[in-house]
């Protein structure tokens, strides 16, 4: 089982290096979190995987053209 507070302080990074204004440190922001999951996912709990959702929806909008 991996720790909570752990995966709260990686999507923490995570969120940060996407939100960044470098294509690069975002792309690979994003691919972290997509090896993330596809190398960890089986071993989430439900929490964790709501805690990612929530990670995956605010990097939506914080990433979303401004009207």
């Amino acid at each position: 089982v991996i720790p909570e507070s752990v995966v709260e302080d990686l999507y923490s990074q995570l969120k940060w290096c996407i939100n960044q204004n470098n294509e690069q440190l975002a792309k690979s922001g994003t691919n972290c979190l997509e090896n993330f999951v596809i190398a960890c996912g089986q071993h989430f709990t439900p929490k964790i995987w709501e805690k990612l959702c929530t990670c995956i929806l605010g990097v939506f909008h914080s990433t979303l053209p401004e009207t």
